[in-house]
This record gives C-alpha cells, structure tokens and sequence, in this order.
C-alpha cells in the first residue's frame, strides 16, 4: 500500500544524484536554457510509446488501478527496474544506464488500459531534472529539422569535420540544412563527413562557391522523394527588374520529402550578407579598390583613381527582393513548406528597414524562431555582432503542427562546450545552429 510514496522517493532520490553531475551545466540555466526538454509519450493498445530529444534516466506515472502489470520496452532493454502497484509504475535503472535519444515502445502494460486511467507522468533527465509529461491520444513522432551555416567547410580541416559530426550525431536531426558547404560532392571533407555519418544521405546544389546542403534520414514515416532548385520550379523569372537569380545570390535548394505520406517541401537558403541596415532600391556604383560605393557613376570614376567602378545594388535590397519573390510565390499555397537558413538579416527591426517585411504582414507565413529573435542575445544564432539571422519560416497549413506542445524551437549554445567563442570560431564555424522539433 506505500508503494505509490516509496516510488516518488526512489524518484527523488535518482533525481538528487544525477543532479550532483550537473554542476557543469549551471550556466545554461541561468535565465533559461539553450534546450527544451521534449519528450512526449502515447497510448498504443496496451503499449506505452515515446518519442524523446533527450536521454530518460527514470520515470514515474500514477493510475487509477487499470495496470496489473508491467514489462518489457526500451525500458527492460536498457536494464531498467520496473514495478507496479494498485496505484502507480516506476521505471529506473540502478546502474545509471539510460533510455537514448530517439522513438520506440517504452513498457508494455497489462490490465484493462485506455488513456484516461493513467496521471501525473513524470521523468527524470540524465542530469537529474524532472519533466512533467502529459499523454497523448496520437503518435507524437516530431520531425526534427536544424539549419547551420557552417561557414567555410571545414575551415579547420579534420577538427571541424570532427566537431560538426560528433554535433550533429548528439543532436540527432532528421533533416539538417547546410550553408557554406563544398560544391563538389567528391570533395574529400564531404567523403569524410559522410564517413562520419553514415545514417545521412547528402545533396549539395549546383553554387559555386558556399554552396548549400542537405543531411537526411529516412524511417517508416519520412521518405524521401527528390529535391530541386527553387529558382527553376517558381513562376517568377524577375522581381523589380532584377533576375531573380542575381536577387538570391546562390539559387535555394529545396528537398521534396513524404513525411506521414504526406508531401512537405524544405527550402535551404543563404541570402545576401551585409549592408548598412537601410534598403537603397537604386543602383550603386562601387569601386573595387576600397570598396567604397557612389549614387553617380561620375563620382565612382573620379574617385576610384586605381580601380575600376561597376554597377550593383544595395544587400539590403536583394534580402528584401528575396522575401518578397517567396511571398508571392508561396502566399496561400496548399504545399506545406519550411523555408530556412542564413538569411543574414533581423527579423525584429523596425518596419521601414525590415527586409522580412512582407513575409511578416503576410498571414500565410509563420516565423517559428520569432520567440528566439525577441529574446535574450545569449540564445541567438550570431552572438558575435550579436544578432539573430537564421530563421526558419513555415506556411500558415505548419501552423496546427507547430502549435502542439511537442513542437519547441531553439538554438544550442554548442560554443560552451569550447573554451571561448574564439575557439569554437576558430574550430567549426561563427554561426549556432536553429533547431526546429515539429510535431505531427
């Protein structure tokens, strides 16, 4: 009859000791954390399933008397102890192992079972945390996607190939939007990288210099179906008088996948860099001795005494134009779509110089990252200006899979793991990656 209170003890105790390990990681907790902690569990006849981002060192749930036994699962795989009694179940492994990152079938449970005779489900971490959890009537499998510019691959050689694979394989994303990769697909850091993760298929597109890319996996419920470049698949061949090509600097590169058998399109981009915060829609003169730019050709040319003047326009312009030749392809549209990557340029700044502009006014998009952007700078993905330019955006018919709990975005602040920024710079790349876990 006390097993219900020996339980909950057993589970503060787990809790109290994985928690002496966690020292270490005080300050990503300090006003909030670079990760959300997901997991979400559902009822499937008479088998509890899980779908986790982080490792399960213990767990606990209450019931109203429906469970006569327990067995089984990842749980018994993974060495743990389980036992119930007429009003709770508890699962816990007295060596510290734990359940990994990933989906399956927690415990198997006997008795008369349906969702409402199970309560109060509560978790441990492998860091001594307790997540509330609350049950699901669906299968909560997320689609986890990331996007990282990981500038100059690999700009150190053997360790960045080192750093970004052991990076990738802790995160573990289903999908994983790459900027500033090689353009040949037999260049020998992409042979290695594909070494090291051998569980990725790649695609890079056809830039030919920081081209784009493509990690993915596939499983029962993501198959992939092709992928494409975005500039050749649209209606739109000029947006105020400027090909559309020379608009986006490098042609997006887009990956068709069925996800639940259902078709969903995830477009990689890397927008133009730079500029001085103010859009200029005139054409610029720029001498390519100092870099120095002039609203008259004259002035370029009496000035630029050593190099030559060429014509181009503002950076600022071109992320606008951008924007706007995805709105008005992808306004309304029935295709479910993910638009990410370094679009080098704030979603937050004010209206008048906000290249995001129509896209924000624009009730068929959603910014998944806007929390991110209006938030603490320790968490954005560029913390050397600092700012936040990676984004990932979702036509409005993501809305309903965003909005469920499981659904969470953040950036990992991967950098602590090094001594200094400095270094991670240095070692893998000047940008944090954005993490999208989307629910089905």
């Amino acid at each position: 009859m006390y097993i219900s209170k020996i339980a909950n003890n057993f589970l503060i105790i787990i809790v109290f000791i994985l928690s002496i390990t966690s020292c270490t990681k005080q300050q990503d907790n300090i006003l909030g954390s670079d990760t959300q902690s997901n997991i979400c569990i559902y009822l499937d006849g008479s088998d509890l399933k899980y779908n986790t981002d982080i490792p399960i060192a213990g767990f606990q749930f209450n019931h109203n008397g429906c469970v006569t036994g327990v067995s089984g699962g990842d749980a018994a795989s993974n060495n743990f102890t389980l036992s119930s009694s007429e009003t709770a179940v508890l699962g816990f492994s007295f060596s510290g192992s734990t359940i990994p990152v990933g989906s399956g079938t927690l415990i198997s449970l006997e008795g008369d079972i349906s969702l409402d005779c199970m309560s109060q489900f509560v978790f441990s971490d492998s860091e001594g945390g307790a997540i509330d959890v609350e049950i699901s009537d669906t299968p909560c499998t997320t689609l986890s996607l990331m996007t990282w510019n990981i500038e100059n691959f690999p700009k150190s050689g053997l360790a960045t190939i080192e750093h970004v694979s052991r990076i990738i394989k802790e995160y573990n994303p289903d999908i994983i939007a790459l900027q500033e990769m090689p353009d040949d697909i037999d260049d020998e850091s992409v042979t290695l990288l594909r070494n090291e993760l051998p569980e990725y298929n790649i695609i890079l597109g056809n830039s030919s210099f920081a081209t784009l890319g493509f990690l993915y996996k596939e499983n029962s419920l993501l198959e992939y179906v092709g992928y494409f470049n975005m500039v050749d698949e649209i209606d739109i061949d000029e947006i105020n008088g400027l090909e559309v090509g020379y608009v986006f600097v490098r042609d997006p590169l887009g990956l068709h996948m069925k996800w639940h058998g259902e078709d969903i399109y995830i477009i990689n981009n890397h927008f133009k860099c730079c500029g001085d915060n103010i859009i200029e829609s005139g054409m610029l003169y720029e001498c390519d001795e100092d870099e120095k730019r002039y609203i008259e050709a004259s002035d370029c040319t009496s000035n630029c005494s050593s190099g030559d003047c060429f014509s181009t326009f503002d950076e600022n312009y071109r992320r606008f134009l951008s924007s706007k030749v995805i709105q008005q392809q992808y306004s309304n549209t029935d295709m479910k779509v993910i638009f990410l990557g370094d679009l080098n340029d704030e979603i937050t700044d004010e209206d008048e110089q906000n290249v995001f502009i129509d896209l924000l006014e624009d009730d068929s998009f959603t910014f998944a990252d806007m929390g991110i952007a209006e938030g603490l700078s320790d968490y954005w993905s560029y913390p050397s200006y600092p700012s936040h330019i990676d984004h990932i955006l979702l036509t409005s018919n993501l809305n309903n899979s965003f909005n469920q709990f499981q659904s969470h975005i953040y950036v990992p602040t991967i950098d602590l793991d090094f001594m200094n920024w400095e270094q991670y710079d240095f070692l893998v790349s000047d940008h944090r990656p954005v993490i999208l876990n989307l629910a089905y």
